[in-house]
């Protein structure tokens, strides 16, 4: 009897110490990033029925009576979007601007045919604020975003929408020309009508990896039109400089120009990835002129560079430390003939420890001669 007594209560701490630890287990493993690979699959996912390869768009998404301008590739507006944008805004006519018309609550049209994959439903400002996904083929995508309506067709075939970033899951067929919603109620939703053109065959950026999918496939949306719908688009493009329809990837291995991230961090893991940017790029209206884009950890604003020099493109790991005085900027002012300030807000010092690697400090005001302190920050690619 003892010794049966014995073996259950052996038994019984046996089990104990394995429930134990394996709790133990699980609270301290840590969870593992998916893949690009793996993300990139649960992205696109797989719909052969589709063919592949990118399709012309034939059809405008908005009449250009109310579109006031078309900004191209590359529009920078940090915080919010710290790092030149790879999609293209429809600028909306606004009357309280001096526009004839008004360009908020007008029929969208679908670019091209193909099927609705997606749409996701959120509130923005207030508003009801739609997306949506159009796969023309198995590997190129168009998405619009901050529609203010989705046509009541659409709604029929997609059933109850339930809110939220992830989205609806569709399969709703349409073709070029087909209304698909509205344009923005209002500029405190929109002032624009957001377009991407995706395609899974090009790849951007010296780690992709690091970005949000599918940014890192993006082409250019009005090279994608028609010879005759991009010749009556580029009548809105106010950039001149080629390429006119702008330029997002600004990545040269070895050199300063282009994005970086916070050391640890990247574009897309995390609510707030978009904070840990920092960019040295070119403006969007007039690429002549140097930007540099801080993320919210380095104060988040816009600037232009005193002097307009030295080139990002020309700065490397045999530049030592560099200077760079920032003044306020808004984007295009130079070219748009905006008022410029000459105020020196602030003073970064950057050297390139490597090809990979930067070292940053922000410093408030013109500071003369400045050098790292402990407050120093590291930027990866």
């Amino acid at each position: 009897m003892k010794k049966r007594l014995l073996r259950v209560v052996l038994l019984i701490t046996c089990f104990v110490l394995t429930f134990t630890l394996f709790q133990c287990g699980k609270k301290t493993q840590t969870p593992v990033e998916p893949s690009l690979l793996e993300r990139e699959n649960e992205f696109w996912g797989d719909y052969p029925e589709l063919g592949e390869g990118i399709v012309p768009y034939t059809s405008l998404p908005v009449d250009l009576q109310y579109i006031d301008e078309i900004m191209p590739l590359g529009h920078l507006n940090p915080p919010g979007h710290p790092i030149p944008t790879e999609h293209i805004y429809w600028g909306l006519a606004r009357m309280d601007l001096g526009d004839q018309v008004s360009g908020f609550s007008k029929p969208v049209k679908a670019p091209a045919g193909g099927v609705i994959t997606k749409i996701v439903f959120t509130h923005w400002a207030g508003y009801p604020d739609y997306s949506i996904h159009i796969r023309h083929t198995n590997t190129f995508i168009t998405y619009l975003n901050h529609l203010s309506e989705i046509s009541q067709e659409i709604l029929n075939a997609a059933g109850p929408l339930k809110e939220g970033w992830d989205g609806n899951k569709v399969y709703i067929k349409i073709n070029a020309g087909d209304t698909i919603g509205k344009t923005s109620a209002d500029y405190g939703q929109s002032a624009a009508l957001d377009m991407g053109a995706y395609d899974k065959n090009t790849l951007h950026y010296i780690h992709p990896e690091k970005y949000p999918i599918p940014v890192q496939h993006a082409i250019s949306a009005i090279d994608n039109f028609t010879e005759e719908l991009k010749s009556q688009i580029y009548q809105k493009v106010k950039r001149t400089k080629e390429p006119r329809c702008g330029v997002f990837d600004f990545d040269i291995r070895g050199k300063l120009v282009g994005n970086w991230f916070l050391e640890g961090t990247d574009g897309w893991s995390g609510e707030e990835g978009y904070k840990n940017y920092l960019a040295f790029v070119y403006d969007a209206y007039d690429p002549q002129y140097l930007r540099v884009s801080l993320g919210e950890k380095l104060g988040g604003f816009l600037s232009r560079v005193e002097g307009n020099a030295p080139d990002f493109k020309d700065v490397d790991v045999n530049s030592g430390e560099v200077v760079y005085k920032l003044i306020g900027v808004g984007e295009g002012d130079e070219f748009l003939g905006n008022p410029l300030s000459e105020i020196v807000v602030a003073t970064l010092l950057v050297k390139m420890v490597n090809e990979e690697k930067i070292k940053v400090e922000v410093f408030d005001g013109n500071l003369q001669n400045p050098s790292f302190t402990q407050n120093a920050k590291f930027y990866t690619r």
